[in-house]
């Protein structure tokens, strides 16, 4: 009976007694189906009801493992589903439907006016329950809202969830950056709303500063550095010309790292512009990287117009990041080069 009941459909096996027996008194409290053995046609109907009672628990319980939403809770796993068959109430057809995207009837109006209810209890389980069982939670609410990506109305979901979903909550600032990364990630593997969560993907490098240890960061920049789609390495070109001296800087290294060809030419044009040495150092670097010849004479054409001015407020780094790029582009420059500026060179910390 044990064994029994670690099955994936333990909802669906059944304890049965014949009438009027006795029940071991260390079982007493579990529940039965009770029997006549001259009316087995009962037990048969009976049987039937169960199973089809419980057949929508089964595909719930299903499409949480589906998800991969039961390993976020560990040992917390039967009382996580509690919670969430709590929430959800009569609904849990319906949104085990969503989650499968089989919603036959594909009414937008049905499924917003579910996230709209669903919304306010998932907001009272976040000002109720510990961190443990949150983070299931709100992963099982990113997946709702990400199923339901192809209705208009997700887009003031999503770009409210961004933005003040928490502010009515208990969570601390820590907390509240987690999820919102978490869910922008969530959609952007998927490839949808990117409309919405890469603006504040690539926002966020304004927040949070290279030198510092930051997660979330970690997280968002490991994405652009692997993502294969053409459309966010689109948004990553149109990122360098972001206002933010620090967003164009990590853009720039990203492209570096991915080796981005597809950049080539924004790099070109934004590097002529830039007036921020750290944003133009990354941006040098990353055409060095791509390995694109031409990206010489723009590389050249930056250095020589502030030249006078790197040198006079000593900001050498530069010549090192120039060394380094050039020395992928034109041997024969690379040492001109790197004689000509020799004891600029001597200066640096290294």
């Amino acid at each position: 009976m044990g064994i029994a009941h670690t099955f994936k459909d333990a909802e669906n096996i059944f304890l049965l007694k014949e009438k009027n027996s006795k029940i071991p008194f260390d079982i007493m409290h579990l529940t039965y189906l009770e029997y006549d053995k001259n009316n087995m046609h009962y037990l048969t109907a009976k049987l039937k009801q169960s199973l089809s009672a419980n057949k929508y628990l089964s595909d719930f319980y299903e499409v949480l493992n589906t998800h991969g939403i039961i390993q976020y809770v560990h040992d917390n796993q039967d009382e996580f589903v509690e919670i969430l068959k709590e929430v959800l109430g009569k609904e849990i057809a319906f949104a085990t439907n969503l989650l499968n995207y089989t919603n036959e009837n594909n009414d937008e109006k049905l499924a917003e006016a579910f996230v709209c209810r669903l919304d306010l209890q998932i907001k009272k389980c976040i000002n109720t329950y510990d961190s443990s069982l949150i983070v299931g939670i709100m992963d099982f609410y990113g997946e709702i809202l990400l199923a339901c990506s192809k209705y208009n109305f997700m887009q003031e979901f999503l770009s409210f969830f961004l933005t003040d979903y928490f502010i009515s909550t208990t969570l601390t600032d820590t907390d509240i950056i987690v999820y919102k990364t978490n869910m922008a990630l969530k959609f952007a593997n998927a490839g949808k709303q990117l409309n919405i969560v890469m603006p504040w993907m690539v926002s966020y490098f304004k927040r949070s500063r290279s030198a510092t240890v930051d997660l979330n960061r970690y997280k968002i920049e490991s994405f652009l550095l692997t993502t294969q789609s053409k459309k966010i390495n689109s948004d990553i070109c149109n990122a360098l010309t972001d206002i933010d001296a620090h967003v164009r800087e990590h853009i720039a290294d990203i492209i570096g790292e991915k080796k981005l060809e597809e950049a080539t030419q924004s790099l070109h044009v934004q590097l002529l512009a830039e007036q921020n040495y750290y944003a133009a150092s990354s941006m040098i670097e990353a055409l060095g990287k791509i390995g694109n010849s031409e990206s010489l004479k723009y590389i050249d054409t930056w250095f020589t117009k502030h030249e006078e001015e790197l040198i006079s407020t000593k900001h050498f780094f530069i010549f090192k990041h120039i060394r380094v790029a050039v020395a992928k582009l034109d041997a024969v420059y690379s040492k001109n080069f790197e004689e000509k500026y020799k004891n600029y060179f001597n200066q640096l910390l290294w």
